[in-house]
């Protein structure tokens, strides 16, 4: 919220974080929304990451 230079929770959650586009754009990646540590409501995403059977190596960016 912060980063895109909006100040209103209500019209960050409105406009951004319940558009289809976004919904769908997250589940495409496998993204979901999480609580951070200590917070109360969800304000991070989590992506699961399965292991590729075939990989030989995995990489971090």
């Amino acid at each position: 919220m912060a980063q895109l230079g909006i100040t209103n929770r209500a019209n960050f959650n409105r406009t951004i974080r319940k558009h289809e586009a976004f919904r769908e754009a997250m589940a495409d990646c496998g993204a979901t929304e999480v609580a951070s540590t200590g917070s109360r409501y969800n304000d991070a995403f989590s992506i699961t990451f399965s292991p590729d059977p075939d990989a030989t190596y995995f990489r971090v960016i």
